[in-house]
């Protein structure tokens, strides 16, 4: 049986996390902030690399009070990511939209590169809501409502990693190609990649 309190929850930012925290799911809540469709995004780095060259964009262009602060956050969350091994379970929230997919592709490929020794991972990833119509993100739904979502979440599989590994190696090339030819793939295990991408 999962220890519950062992649960780490990996969602796309602050909002979404908030409201996580507030539903009563039980475990930690690890934020996953980085706009990934601006920038570079280069292949061949480990994550603490990339980590190191998103921080400096952000920095760059004004989007965190200084450097410092933004290079901090990355290794705070990189950190959490790589002791994530002591949750039980850990369970991504993401949206459809392009934001939320690349940080999930990015996630998946990190997992299916990392397997866990215990415990797996599952996801939670919706386009749209019942009840909050038009769905735009988490940060529209209460904390019942993001609750509600918590027994709905599916288990990873090989195939989703491999996917993502794919796909998110075709975003790292250096020129388009990749990611042009990734959308000749059957994406349907992650239903909302394809949408996704062609938006890119």
């Amino acid at each position: 049986m999962v220890n519950e309190s062992r649960m780490l929850h990996i969602t796309n930012g602050d909002s979404a996390a908030s409201l996580i925290r507030r539903s009563g799911v039980p475990g930690g809540v690890l934020p996953w902030r980085d706009v990934l469709h601006e920038g570079p995004v280069p292949g061949g780095l480990a994550l603490r690399e990339l980590s190191a060259v998103r921080a400096r964009f952000i920095s760059s262009v004004g989007w965190s009070p200084s450097p410092r602060a933004v290079e901090d956050d990355f290794i705070a969350r990189d950190d959490g990511l790589e002791m994530s091994d002591a949750a039980a379970e850990v369970v991504l929230w993401f949206e459809a939209d392009l934001y939320d997919q690349l940080q999930l592709i990015q996630l998946l490929d990190w997992f299916g590169r990392h397997p866990r020794q215990t415990g797996s991972v599952t996801l939670i990833e919706i386009g749209e809501h019942e009840v909050v119509s038009p769905f735009v993100g988490f940060g529209q739904l209460t904390p019942g409502q993001i609750g509600a979502l918590f027994p709905g979440r599916i288990e990873v599989t090989r195939e989703h990693f491999a996917l993502a590994q794919a796909v998110w190696n075709a975003f790292r090339a250096s020129t388009p190609d990749s990611l042009g030819r990734a959308l000749e793939i059957n994406l349907d295990v992650l239903p909302f990649l394809h949408s996704a991408i062609q938006r890119l």
